[in-house]
């Protein structure tokens, strides 16, 4: 019985090395290093709560700025003023990291309410 035990090969831990080494490098691969942080979420006020202004919509261009540019800019400024909500629509050429970098840009210059919306398909 002793010689059954000594022939007996033993669990090889070369396999389960490798293994745990390609899960390794495949959660680095697939995890974003980026900085995580929580966004606002407004939700409904009650019934009785007064009527908001109408919101400012602007477009969002592919490349991260907004599509009316400077006059964009001053639309911008008097919504900020005005404490009037934004709202930015995306379309489908506009990665959403561009469109929370366009959000973070507007609660920068002082926007108390701006939110992301994707643009209606045709």
């Amino acid at each position: 019985m002793e010689e059954e035990r000594a022939r007996r090969p033993g669990v090889g831990l070369t396999s389960l090395i490798d293994v745990i080494f390609l899960l390794i490098v495949f959660f680095m691969l697939v995890s974003s290093f980026d900085r995580l942080q929580l966004l606002p979420l407004a939700t409904g006020g009650s019934a009785e709560s007064a009527p908001q202004a109408e919101p400012l919509i602007l477009r969002l261009a592919a490349d991260g700025g907004f599509a009316g540019g400077a006059e964009d800019e001053a639309r911008i400024a008097a919504a900020i003023a005005a404490e009037r909500p934004i709202v930015l629509r995306i379309g489908t050429g506009v990665a959403v990291q561009q469109g929370l970098d366009a959000l973070d840009r507007l609660r920068e210059a002082g926007a108390a309410s701006a939110a992301l919306q994707p643009e209606a398909r045709q």
